[in-house]
């Protein structure tokens, strides 16, 4: 679904009269940063209601106040293995040397991350959020689109005349927004670019790696530790010869789909990027991409019939995946965050 709206051009700043009538504030943004969202809400929805308008307003200013810096550089991008031996007894809690020699997942085989190549990225910000299932929502609502979210028991998407719409607003608010195709997590991200007048887009995959390693670290999981810690996880501990159940207050990951940033983030900043959800990124899907990948910012297939898809259950910070671009109905299980360049 492509929409009409993503053509409006860029507009500029102290361009409406009526941009202060939005009670809208940020205190990371400059007024005249603020002003040019407020501006060009106005100037695209004329005829929506003030609360819509600054509904909007704020999903946009949080989306900017959001970003995180990330510093260009080069690193090897891919499966970069780990020791035959894993004294930890699993996957989830591995530690890299400049002599690993067997493959970190089984699955780099299958989606061809075992052919490990080096990427160099310019700088760019990605969002330290998942998109949330509010913010996809306010941008569908004022937009005149359907709700984001399937309604098993009636079989049809969710109304906004449902008795329990907003019982579901917020219930679901703050978890990961729903998708139904790439081109909708597309679209949002496009979205908040024509309001903010950044450059906002999905990330490439190689931005989404780099980003999740903290800038291309050797480290298999993009959470606080580097390990994957769930509850009622364990792991061996070769010094005492016994297992080790994780504490509470060590769990960093889940096995399911919850609430957006309830665990710490990444080195970098980043929340949620080991998660249960997949994460749409730009980039079309071929397994053997990385064969002919070009070094310097890579985009992915010029064309394809399955998209990239980052992160999922269990998945290494390299691990990738192709998935139709077409899903039935909102997946809860696929979300996305944006980035800006």
């Amino acid at each position: 679904m492509k929409l009409s709206w993503l053509t409006l051009p860029l507009l500029l700043v102290g361009c409406q009269s009526q941009s202060n009538d939005l009670d809208v504030t940020s205190d990371t943004l400059s007024k005249k940063q603020v002003k040019t969202i407020v501006d060009n809400i106005n100037t695209m929805y004329p005829d929506a209601s003030k609360d819509l308008k600054e509904k909007a307003a704020d999903v946009v200013i949080r989306a900017v106040e959001n970003l995180v810096h990330v510093k260009g550089g080069t690193f090897d991008m891919g499966d970069f293995k780990t020791s035959c031996n894993i004294p930890s007894k699993t996957f989830d809690r591995m530690d890299w040397s400049p002599d690993a020699s067997c493959l970190a997942s089984p699955a780099s085989v299958a989606n061809g991350a075992q052919h490990l190549h080096k990427v160099t990225l310019d700088s760019y910000s990605i969002s330290k959020y998942m998109t949330s299932f509010r913010d996809m929502e306010s941008m569908h609502e004022i937009n005149k689109l359907p709700v984001p979210m399937y309604n098993y028991h009636k079989k049809r998407t969710v109304q906004r005349s449902d008795e329990d719409y907003q019982e579901r607003l917020e219930q679901f608010g703050d978890y990961p927004a729903r998708t139904k195709s790439w081109q909708e997590a597309k679209d949002y991200c496009l979205w908040l670019g024509k309001v903010s007048a950044f450059g906002f887009d999905l990330p490439t995959e190689a931005q989404w790696e780099y980003a999740a390693r903290s800038r291309g670290k050797h480290t298999y999981y993009a959470t606080n530790t580097g390990y994957r810690q769930v509850r009622e996880g364990s792991y061996y501990n070769p010094k005492t010869k016994k297992y080790v159940d994780y504490k509470n207050d060590e769990v960093n990951a889940s096995n399911r789909i919850e609430k957006i940033g309830i665990y710490p983030p990444n080195p970098l900043g980043l929340y949620d990027m080991t998660s249960v959800n997949v994460q749409w990124v730009n980039d079309w899907y071929r397994k053997d991409y990385y064969l002919n990948s070009p070094q310097k910012n890579p985009k992915g297939p010029d064309t394809g019939s399955q998209k990239v898809v980052r992160a999922g259950t269990a998945a290494r910070v390299f691990d990738r995946g192709g998935q139709d671009p077409k899903l039935k109905h909102h997946s809860a299980s696929d979300s996305f965050r944006c980035a800006a360049n």
